[in-house]
C-alpha cells in the first residue's frame, strides 16, 4: 500500500541571518540563534515535539562551509540538520530531512479505519523524528480494535512515500 506522502514530507530549507562577531576580529555563526530557529521550523513544518537542538559550540564563518546540528524529538529519536554558509555575512541555509509523522500517522489511521470494522477504532502514533531516505523504515504504534499493535513502515523513495503493515501481537 503506497500513501500519497509526498506533499508531506519537510525538506526544510530556510534562510537565517545569524552573523556574530567575535571581540577579537574573527566573525562567528550564532549557534544559538540557529538552534532556535531549528528548532520553531521543525516544530512548525514537520509538527514534531522537538526536546532540543545541538548545534557544535562554535562556527567561524567561512563562506560555502557546512556543520551539522542534531535535533532530538521529544521521544528521544533523533535526526541531523546540515546548515551551509551561503556568504561572508552569517546568512544560512539549512535542510532538515524530515518525514511529517503526524501525517503519516494520520494516512495509516484512515486508512486502517476504511479496511474493515474491526479496525474503525484504530489510533496510530509515530516516532517525533524520521529522517527521508528510500528505504528507511520506521515503527509507529496502534491501538486497533482494542489490541496494542505495531505498524511497520518502509520508506519507498527519497520523498518520503512509504509503505506499511501492521504486525501481529
Amino acid at each position: 500500500m503506497r500513501s500519497p506522502l509526498e506533499a508531506s514530507v519537510a525538506t526544510v530549507a530556510a534562510l537565517l541571518a545569524t552573523l556574530l562577531v567575535a571581540g577579537c576580529g574573527e566573525a562567528e555563526i550564532d549557534v544559538d540563534k540557529a538552534s532556535d530557529f531549528i528548532d520553531s521550523a521543525v516544530t512548525e513544518q514537520v509538527g514534531a515535539q522537538v526536546r532540543s537542538v545541538t548545534c557544535p559550540d562554535s562556527v567561524k564563518v567561512k563562506p560555502r562551509d557546512t556543520f551539522t546540528c542534531l535535533v532530538t524529538g521529544s521521544d528521544g529519536t533523533k535526526g541531523t540538520a546540515r546548515l551551509t554558509q551561503k556568504d561572508d555575512k552569517g546568512n544560512l541555509t539549512f535542510y532538515a530531512p524530515f518525514l511529517h509523522t503526524k501525517e503519516a500517522a494520520r494516512v495509516m489511521q484512515t486508512q486502517l479505519r476504511n479496511r474493515s470494522r474491526s479496525t474503525r477504532d484504530a489510533v496510530v502514533s509515530c516516532p517525533q523524528i524520521v529522517v527521508v531516505g528510500n528505504g528507511r523504515t520506521f515503527d509507529c504504534s496502534a491501538k486497533i480494535g482494542g489490541n496494542d499493535r505495531t505498524v511497520a513502515a518502509r520508506q519507498t523513495d527519497a520523498k518520503g512515500n512509504f509503505t506499511y503493515r501492521v504486525l501481529t501481537g
